[in-house]
């Protein structure tokens, strides 16, 4: 047998490192024998000496121990499957609820896994701010009141630390709808009604990019995109209205579903909702067809008849709340009675009523304003104006007596009656006591003011409230006494004309009014003042509703309303 076939081979046949090549730590050209050991002249061998022994195979022992764990693994991941699917199956079935999504914020903005956006953090510390604003009015035995309002500040806080660095350009997502509308109604709620404005207009742009304005709500998903949706087209109507604006959704490029579903309220509620869309479409109308630029420029004569038939369009939808509240039809009666059953949601439903009958008569009044007086009589507004207005602050004074021991309940009539639309019966029984002297209706005004006492404390904005009417109260009891002392007194009676310019100013009295009280002749030369009822005289009363009720935004709590305590 020749040499090489001695030599042990590698597998295809070629020859392994001999042992010199392997022990000097050199490469072997593998040959027989290899180039370094003739030139070394050292014998060419192969023994497999200084080669690690391979490690006896334990497949069968360590394949069991592995197959064991594998199904183990197998059986687990299974369970956790079948318990994702029937989470999703009750997810589905529960879309209605909101309480899964707001934990999955929750999750998301304190344990990530991934880094969240801008809108997920407004969010929750709006959710969160109104949490522990509740639990602070009704300690819980979780959380004292102290615990409470520190955690309420603190979110208070990182909102609008959000808020004041949002960006210019923000993404059209749902997550941000959401944020923006949340953060609107707690602007609202500490009378920053421009930012509201502002964060609801973006808002609801978003939704019309998202196509929202156009859903029909066909399938399950699309019913928390709608509620969005509606909730601020709600918005939009009532601050484009207050802040004498076009609103930024029109009616006729809406055609979105107004049915909604929701299972944990009677169907009554559910229906309660489409009637109050409704009477957000009704405000856009008032302000586009009677305040708007173009709506003064018409003829008096077609402004009152559409006044007219938004009168029409109030009263039915008031008389269909009505219908909803106290008789809700056979399917919805059991479901109505167990809601009510409950002394607290049994208040909750009055106070909708009496509070929906606050701002059904506050619409009212800013509608029959724009229905001049008959020729005449000694206010510029008519009597339907001055009824509606007095028919408002009776309303207002009984929904306080009903809440008057909830003030969670208080603040949000509050808030969302008296702050968030504009309150026109004030403005209008002040305008009508300075014309005519009405002390009933200067008592009215001091008791309105009043009435918001033991609200001061519940938040800043109705403090606020309080100090501007019961500054226009003074105002307006100043202004009687000038009025009725002018002839003995002359000092009295420049108060009274420097009084009458400022408010004709203001759009608050006519100039003919004020031109008669300052013993002026009151013909007017050519061009110098309104016709009665003109487009002019109605635009100047809203600019100054408007400005009036803008004080609320600026730094008002300096002003002292006690200066004029003695009167």
């Amino acid at each position: 047998m020749s040499e090489a076939s001695e030599r042990p081979d590698g597998p295809g046949g070629l020859r392994k490192t001999c042992d010199q090549c392997r022990s000097r730590k050199v490469r072997c050209d593998r040959e027989t024998p290899c180039s370094n050991c003739r030139i070394t002249q050292r014998e060419c061998s192969f023994t497999g000496a200084l080669q690690k022994p391979r490690a006896a195979r334990q497949r069968v022992l360590i394949s069991h121990q592995y197959e064991s764990k594998i199904d183990s693994f197998e059986a687990r991941l299974t369970g956790i499957e079948g318990m994702l699917r029937e989470l999703t199956t009750s997810l589905k079935r529960g879309g209605g609820t909101s309480t899964p999504h707001s934990e999955n914020a929750c999750r998301k903005l304190y344990f990530p896994t991934e880094d969240y956006n801008i809108g997920i953090f407004i969010t929750v510390n709006t959710g969160l701010y109104y949490l522990f604003q509740d639990n602070t009015c009704s300690a819980t035995e979780d959380f004292s009141d102290e615990e409470c309002l520190k955690y309420q500040m603190m979110s208070r806080d990182n909102l609008e630390t959000a808020l004041a660095n949002l960006p210019l350009l923000l993404p059209a997502r749902k997550d941000m709808v959401e944020a923006l509308v949340l953060s609107a109604t707690y602007a609202v709620e500490v009378s920053k009604l421009s930012l509201a404005w502002q964060l609801n207009s973006a808002a609801a742009m978003i939704c019309q990019t998202l196509g929202w304005h156009r859903l029909q709500g066909e399938d399950g998903t699309s019913d928390a995109r709608i509620t969005l949706f509606w909730f601020c087209y709600m918005l939009d109507k009532g601050l484009a209205l207050r802040f004498g604006r076009t609103s930024v959704i029109q009616d006729w490029d809406v055609s979105a579903t107004r049915h909604f579903d929701n299972t944990t309220l009677p169907t009554s509620w559910n229906l309660m909702i489409g009637l109050w869309i409704n009477t957000g479409g009704i405000l856009g109308e008032i302000y586009q067809n009677l305040y708007s630029p173009s709506a003064l420029a018409r003829d008096p004569n077609q402004r009152v008849e559409t006044a007219r038939l938004l009168v029409e369009k109030m009263e039915r939808i008031w008389n269909d709340m009505v219908e909803l509240s106290y008789s809700s039809g056979a399917r919805d009666q059991d479901s109505l009675k167990k809601f009510s059953k409950d002394p607290h949601n049994q208040t909750t439903l009055d106070m909708v009523h009496k509070s929906g009958r606050v701002s059904h008569l506050a619409n009212l009044t800013l509608i029959y304003r724009a229905i001049p007086s008959a020729p005449g009589l000694p206010s510029t507004f008519n009597a339907e104006c001055i009824d509606a207005a007095r028919g408002a602050f009776s309303c207002h004074f009984e929904c306080m007596e009903l809440i008057a021991d909830n003030s969670v309940a208080m603040a949000g009539y509050l808030h969302w009656t008296i702050l968030y639309s504009p309150f026109t019966p004030f403005i209008v029984l002040f305008c009508h006591v300075i014309e005519t002297s009405n002390i009933k209706d200067l008592q009215l005004l001091d008791q309105f003011a009043e009435s918001l006492q033991p609200a001061l404390s519940i938040s800043q904005a109705i403090e606020k409230l309080f100090r501007l009417c019961k500054l226009l109260h003074q105002i307006a009891a100043l202004y009687v006494e000038a009025k009725g002392q002018q002839k003995q007194d002359s000092d009295m009676n420049m108060v009274g004309n420097d009084l009458d310019i400022y408010l004709s100013q203001l759009g608050f009295i006519s100039q003919n009014h004020a031109s008669e009280n300052m013993n002026i002749s009151a013909t007017p030369g050519p061009g110098t003042a309104p016709i009665v009822g003109s487009g002019q005289e109605l635009g100047d009363w809203f600019s100054g509703n408007r400005y009036i009720l803008g004080l609320m935004e600026d730094d008002f709590l300096d002003i002292d309303p006690g200066m004029w305590s003695g009167i």
